[in-house]
Formats: C-alpha cells, structure tokens, sequence
C-alpha cells in the first residue's frame, strides 16, 4: 500500500480505539460524580420510554451515543413560515403539532442528505424533563420513533448501560420544572 492509503484494518482499529476512549471517559467522568457530591449520572439502557410535553405523548426511544442529535419521527412536516406543523404517530393515535423552527441543518446519512427542521421540544426521559434541540425527521421505517443522541444525554446527565432496558419510569418528577 502506498504512503497515503489505509486500510480498512486500521480504519477498523481507530473506530474500536475512539469507542474506547468514549467508554472510559464516560466511565471517568461518572467516578467524580459519585465521589465529590457532584450531581450524580442518571443510568439509563439503550431503549427506554420517553413522554412529549405537554402532550403526554409516550413513545419508545432508541439511546443512540452516535447521534448527535435527538430525532423525532415526524410526518406530513410542513413549513409554515418560522413554524412547522407535522404529526407524531403514538399508541393513542395521531397528534399534530406546531412549534417555531430554531433553525434549519443539513444531514448526512445512509439515505442520503437532507435538510431537517430543529426544533426545541420538552420531553420526559428517565424521571427528568428536559428541554432539548431535536431535528424532525419520517422515522417509520425506522423501529424507534424517538432517538435519543449525545446532546441530550449530556444535558440530562446520563449514563448508558447496555445491559439495561427500558429500567427507568419514563414521567417526570413532580414539582421539576
């Protein structure tokens, strides 16, 4: 192989040490917390439930530590100036919503690109509600209509178990704002 090429064993090799680092930054970082009456992390599993506000939308949520953005399934999304209407597909039927667009970004993925509207969305996950930055996207060939990405694990202070699922209450904690 040439100077400048790399083959796809060290490609493979990277990506294993970056998701490494990842674990043990995560595994560091939650140590402090314990230890020094920091806030503690709030465990988490790779699916849960999480609850739309003020809707009270319940909807299963995949826990993606490679998105950086939380994605909500949204469908017949429409612009309306700086609003966006669209419809969430839940259990209990369909909701339309309409909320003002922060801004508008470009994404990259395995289907191509496309630009999605963000929006800013409160929702309940693990007894927390937060309020969080999440990009609207058709999600239903997807199984999971809510991803949940690093922006909001950061933000909720949460720590990912993989051998957990589905392990805490998705509703907030009464009297939190």
């Amino acid at each position: 192989m040439g100077m400048g090429t790399r083959s796809p064993l060290s490609a493979c090799r990277r990506g294993a040490a970056a998701l490494a680092f990842f674990f043990l930054f995560a595994l560091l970082s939650a140590a402090p917390a314990a230890a020094g009456g920091k806030r503690e992390k709030t465990v988490i599993g790779p699916i849960e439930k999480v609850i739309l506000q003020p809707w009270g939308i319940a909807l299963e949520a995949r826990i993606d530590t490679g998105a950086a953005r939380s994605s909500l399934d949204a469908r017949n999304i429409e612009a309306k100036g700086d609003h966006v209407e669209f419809d969430v597909h839940h259990s209990g039927g369909v909701q339309k919503i309409r909320l003002p667009v922060k801004k508008w970004k470009k994404y990259r993925s395995s289907s191509g690109r496309s630009r999605r509207p963000i929006v800013v969305m409160e929702f309940c996950l693990a007894g927390k509600r937060l309020r969080i930055p999440i990009n609207l996207r058709d999600r239903a060939h997807m199984r999971f209509p809510f991803l949940v990405g690093r922006i909001t694990l950061t933000q909720g202070n949460f720590l990912v178990d993989v051998t957990r699922e589905e392990q805490t209450a998705p509703g907030c904690e009464k009297g939190k704002p």
